[in-house]
């Protein structure tokens, strides 16, 4: 969904989401057009973080590491998975939409 979002033109995106085009229609009104476009495209260039979910395919190992090999299918639902422990297999043949929710 948000990927899709990320992809859609900024036409698209307003017609998405008419509470925020809304919004800065209201911001138009009270604050002029250039601070409203400065202040679009600042919050459109934020990076947006995809959730909480996550899955992929493990590309190297840290010492110590003994349950999980180079290549295999993995999936984690916790916040910063990448650094820390709490990661488990993805059975073959699972989607990875499936396996990261």
């Amino acid at each position: 969904m948000l990927v899709e979002f990320g992809k859609a033109s900024w036409i698209d995106n307003a017609r998405q989401q008419p509470d925020k085009l809304r919004m800065v229609l209201e911001k138009v009104r009270t604050d002029r057009l250039l601070p409203t476009v400065e202040a679009v495209f600042n919050k459109l260039d934020q990076p947006l973080p995809l959730g909480y979910c996550n899955a992929g395919v493990v590309a190297e190992l840290g010492a110590g590491v003994e349950d999980f090999a180079v290549g295999d299918r993995v999936a984690s639902n916790g916040r910063h998975a990448e650094i820390r422990a709490g990661f488990a297999q993805v059975r073959f043949g699972l989607e990875y939409a499936k396996a990261s929710c």
